[in-house]
């Protein structure tokens, strides 16, 4: 099982800001990671050949590619952008219908920490809060605000605000201390 592009050696001559970027495929299989799709060649994209009219596609089976971005926030890497795109494939038919310049366009939103799910429906937008909050506990822990609006009330996600706040705090602590030590030893080797 893919994993959301977290870390390890980018292996592709892309950008730094693509190398926390992965693909998230929403389909009637389910929800599942393929990172060949930032390169237009997930499982379901191979072979493909590609209309310019969804009325061309026998039998259009939607699929939604969700851009999820990663972050590193206070407490560590989480959530940081999400934008999906839609397109269709008939896969006993070849051919498929995907807007390359909406998919682009979507992919910079999320590399820029920008959320756009408008395109899911109810229930993929369900798939996709379940399977982002079971993936990692620590990058649903570290999303930003605006992602966990999607699926949680500010109540639900208070605690995990205070606990930010609380790090941050303690962060700032640590780095005055460290600096007082460090200026205090330089005064002593005077």
């Amino acid at each position: 099982m893919e994993r959301l592009n977290l870390t390890g050696v980018n292996k592709h001559k892309a950008p730094d800001a693509l190398s926390n970027l992965s693909a998230v495929l929403i389909d009637r299989d389910g929800v599942r990671i393929d990172n060949a799709a930032i390169h237009g060649k997930s499982k379901v994209e191979r072979g493909i050949t590609w209309v310019t009219d969804t009325d061309d596609i026998p039998e259009p089976q939607r699929i939604a590619l969700v851009w999820v971005t990663l972050h590193r926030e206070i407490l560590g890497l989480g959530i940081h952008g999400l934008a999906a795109s839609i397109f269709y494939v008939d896969s006993e038919a070849g051919l498929g219908y995907k807007n390359l310049a909406d998919q682009v366009n979507k992919m910079d939103s999320a590399v820029k920490g920008k959320i756009q799910l408008d395109m899911l429906t109810e229930a993929e937008m369900k798939q996709l809060g379940a399977f982002l909050m079971a993936q990692r506990e620590e990058l649903w822990v570290n999303a930003s605000e605006a992602v966990w609006a999607n699926w949680l009330t500010e109540e639900q996600y208070k605690p995990m605000k205070l606990m930010r706040i609380e790090a941050e705090k303690d962060r700032e602590r640590i780095r005055r201390e460290a600096e007082r030590e460090r200026s205090e030893g330089m005064n002593e080797h005077k």
